[in-house]
């Protein structure tokens, strides 16, 4: 992927490493292209944001973490009126503390949205640790007095120790596909499949220690890990409080990280809708096909929360 994007890079095309995951075919990559090059006109709203639809006449989905593909996606779906804002991970550049905490993290996003939104109701969003940034903005917005008019969690983690604490003790649901816990066999997978990534991390931290060259793929290996340590440590000092908004869920039921989603029925005050895909985490935002599925199926919801 590396030799690719500094190809393009000679011919004068913007390419990152992560378009050619979010679109793995030819077509799909030529027809994201064309269309980052309409969007330029538009560009964003801010240099933090992935925008589009910036002057659309409904209220702005704001979405925290996902990919081009989601983002594409869901413009398509949703139509020019709709503006969506997207919040980056910090994959890129890996600049982010790693004594963070969940809320500051959530008050760097909520910052962004309120430079777009002033004032509620508000549509906000997350995929996979962005669900979790949104679900502590949301909090903070509640806490303001301000309306947010629904909440979209798209597969976040919900294993129990990943928070510090959690706003009920998990129930046992009378549904057993809720309550399925990975098997040794797929803990087992999940680590190996993990391993190169690790080894590359740390080759990546002896060549800083040494200050000897670093290549492009050592310092994306240590970037994401960096980022992925320090969002896991972040949200084990996390809180998991009660919400009085509207909660709408997408989760696969595969998946390393499925724990129980009993976990947000605790967390939920007000209307509680959970969706369910025979799929892993990856594929909610890779699948071409699943992609377009969900997004159709959150269109519906987004249109019942605007008429609330």
């Amino acid at each position: 992927s590396i030799n690719v994007v500094a190809r393009a890079k000679k011919q004068g095309i913007e390419l990152r490493p992560s378009h050619l995951f979010d679109f793995p075919t030819i077509n799909e990559l030529g027809v994201h292209l064309h269309e980052e090059s309409e969007f330029e006109a538009e560009g964003p709203v801010t240099g933090a944001l992935r925008s589009r639809n910036v002057s659309g006449s409904r209220t702005p989905f704001f979405m925290v973490h996902g990919g081009r593909r989601i983002l594409s996606e869901l413009r398509r779906v949703l139509g020019d009126e709709q503006p969506l804002h997207v919040q980056p991970a910090h994959w890129d550049t890996g600049e982010i503390d790693r004594d963070v905490s969940l809320e500051e993290v959530a008050q760097e996003a909520l910052a962004n949205l309120l430079e777009l939104q002033e004032e509620g109701p508000y549509l906000i969003g997350g995929y996979s640790f962005g669900a979790v940034i949104a679900i502590e903005m949301v909090r903070q917005l509640e806490k303001a007095g301000q309306k947010v008019a629904m909440l979209f969690m798209l597969d976040p983690p919900e294993m129990p120790w990943l928070y510090r604490s959690l706003p009920e003790p998990l129930e046992t649901p009378a549904d057993t596909t809720l309550s399925q816990r990975p098997s040794l066999k797929s803990r087992l997978a999940h680590y190996r499949e993990r391993v190169p990534e690790n080894v590359t991390y740390w080759l990546a931290n002896l060549c800083r220690v040494l200050r000897l060259p670093e290549s492009e793929r050592l310092k994306t290996a240590r970037n994401t890990m960096h980022v992925a340590k320090t969002y896991i440590r972040a949200s084990q000092g996390y809180n998991l409080r009660k919400l009085e908004t509207p909660v709408v869920g997408f989760r696969p039921t595969g998946g390393y990280h499925k724990a129980d989603a009993s976990i947000w029925r605790g967390m939920a005050q007000g209307p509680l809708t959970i969706e369910e895909f025979d799929c892993d985490h990856e594929d909610l935002q890779w699948d071409a096909a699943l992609v377009s599925h969900w997004a159709g199926l959150f269109k519906r919801y987004l249109d019942e929360a605007l008429e609330r």
